[in-house]
């Protein structure tokens, strides 16, 4: 009724195009994404942990901002892209598994993030192998993740239990809440 009125005269009628709008975000803003998901993809190292970090900054600062990866299907495996090569700097590693958790808060994200294929692999990656402050903000995002059923199943299915056990193992305290909290 609205949208005719408008039509009737002449006011143009904004269409919800995204969610996302609604929460003031802007074109700019998802434009500023997109530029940062493709800078992951670029072959020097100094721009990718440049995007990395910028993506971990706005993604913890700005929880509206997490909804811009939700809107987008590629969003996801091009953030995850750069963790499945063979050598990964340590500091690219920790702030892409931090954007992660970031993102795995919004509700909307936390059933794409866990129903991308690489994910949950790059996560228990990220517990075998990753810094202490890697392997916790890897099982934060897990327990996040496995608090839908709908990903419990899949978490389960990926052999999660030994490596969340191999941290707890370890001893250190930054992560022995976090993986307990998980398991």
């Amino acid at each position: 009724m609205i949208s005719q009125c408008c039509k009737n005269h002449g006011v143009r009628y904004p269409s919800p195009e995204r969610s996302w709008k609604e929460d003031g975000l802007t074109d700019a803003n998802y434009d500023l994404l997109l530029s940062l998901l493709k800078k992951l993809s670029s072959s020097t190292l100094a721009e990718q942990k440049e995007a990395a970090r910028a993506l971990r900054s706005l993604t913890k600062r700005l929880p509206s901002f997490r909804a811009y990866f939700s809107e987008s299907i590629e969003s996801i495996p091009q953030l995850l892209t750069p963790l499945t090569e063979p050598e990964i700097d340590p500091d690219l590693h920790q702030d892409l598994i931090t954007t992660l958790m970031n993102l795995s808060t919004h509700e909307t994200n936390k059933q794409i993030v866990a129903e991308t294929p690489m994910a949950i692999p790059i996560l228990l990656d990220a517990l075998r192998s990753g810094r202490m402050e890697t392997k916790s903000n890897a099982a934060v995002t897990l327990s996040t993740l496995s608090s839908l059923n709908s990903n419990k199943s899949l978490i389960g299915k990926a052999d999660a239990l030994k490596p969340l056990i191999d941290v707890l193992e370890e001893g250190q305290s930054l992560a022995m809440k976090d993986v307990a909290s998980t398991i």
